[in-house]
């Protein structure tokens, strides 16, 4: 059986944990019930939902590139961090981090990869909550007094391109589709919208047979405009919000869930 004070909550969901209720009268949003209820399944049952999207994928496949992006513009030398951290409240895997420890920097980076040029946010923009609740989850951890939220916009792996120009093909409606020059100029716009440094994506795909001409190609995003950061700095309120939000979470899950479970 699961003891339910013992649950811990990943930092990357905390955005789920933290939405406000409609009215004054509830403790917690049905946003938050709803990914109780799934979590709290996932406990129990010891199943773990999986999600697939383009979006998911280019985000996994490009956190090595979003790394030397981010490197290279701070001038620092940052690795990916494979270290778990867990307190009485939360659990998380930062990304990266400045300095030797984990448990000892006094800054980090939470990276994201946008997906095209288009979910690249503006550095006039705020961050979104969820990132900032994230952050402080990683700053609650860590003990780090600022945590960095960054948005990269990199390469689209090959294979995701592929597989959009796939998507493309069945809507074309020609005998030969390849030759076709709806189809080819479909393609040339997927590549413009997904390949940003066309010398590193031919350095990292050198046999890429490209739709566009390698001669004409005038469409690479200087590296210093495909990066984006807001810094967020540690507030105790907020992580004193987060803590509250988990006792009163577990109380939900024990009140609502576990009881009719058992």
């Amino acid at each position: 059986m699961i003891d339910v004070n013992s649950i811990l909550f990943r930092c990357h969901r905390l955005g789920d944990l933290m939405t406000e209720p409609r009215s004054k009268s509830e403790t917690l949003s049905e946003t938050t019930k709803s990914y109780l209820k799934l979590l709290y399944r996932e406990l129990t049952w010891d199943r773990k939902k999986q999600i697939e999207s383009k979006y998911l994928r280019k985000g996994i496949e490009t956190e090595e590139n979003c790394l030397t992006l981010l490197s290279l513009e701070k001038k620092l030398f940052l690795k990916k961090n494979e270290e778990r951290l867990n307190n009485d409240f939360i659990t998380g895997i930062p990304d990266t981090y400045v300095g030797k420890a984990i448990t000892e920097t006094e800054e980090g980076y939470d990276v994201k990869s946008a997906f095209d040029w288009t979910t690249l946010p503006y550095p006039t923009d705020n961050p979104d909550k969820k990132y900032v609740f994230q952050a402080h989850g990683y700053m609650q951890l860590t003990g780090a007094k600022k945590w960095n939220v960054v948005h990269c916009l990199v390469n689209t792996p090959a294979d995701i391109i592929d597989d959009e120009k796939k998507r493309l093909s069945y809507k074309v409606k020609a005998l030969d589709v390849e030759s076709s020059p709806e189809y080819i100029e479909g393609c040339k716009i997927i590549e413009r919208n997904s390949i940003f440094d066309l010398a590193a994506f031919k350095a990292q795909y050198p046999y890429y047979d490209l739709a566009n001409s390698e001669d004409e190609w005038n469409w690479d995003i200087p590296r210093s405009q495909r990066i984006v950061v807001f810094p967020v700095m540690r507030d105790e309120e907020i992580i004193a919000q987060i803590n509250a939000r988990v006792l009163d979470s577990r109380i939900w899950i024990a009140q609502n869930l576990k009881k009719r479970q058992d």
